[in-house]
């Protein structure tokens, strides 16, 4: 299983981070190390993360992720990564039931050459 671990900054309005994959990549794992750029970031015990958004070609993804100190972790399949092109996703990290912190980036699924 291949892991690719990003920065990802929590702060509202930053620019968004690009994630390249490949067409078809199974089992993978994404981990985002969890930062603020304008003061410290604060994640409450009990906090559930998610990992949503659409697909190139509209089609939604959603999937559940761990979370240990800053370090989130979400497992990901070929489900996320069976269409080609841009996607819009968003982390978003809640605490019974409000949304303490969110952040966007993209996903870039490119074509594997046949």
């Amino acid at each position: 299983m291949i892991t690719y671990e990003y920065d990802l900054d929590m702060t509202p309005g930053e620019e968004p981070l690009t994630i390249h994959l490949n067409q078809n990549d199974a089992n993978f794992v994404l981990r985002f190390n969890l930062f603020s750029e304008v003061g410290e970031l604060v994640i409450e015990s009990g906090t559930s993360v998610a990992l949503w958004g659409t697909k190139p070609g509209g089609g939604s993804f959603q999937t559940s992720g761990s979370i240990s100190g800053k370090t989130v972790t979400v497992n990901g399949s070929s489900q996320l990564t069976n269409v080609c092109g841009l996607g819009d996703f968003e982390l978003r990290l809640t605490h019974a039931g409000k949304t303490l912190h969110s952040a966007n980036f993209h996903i870039s699924v490119e074509k594997i050459p046949q």
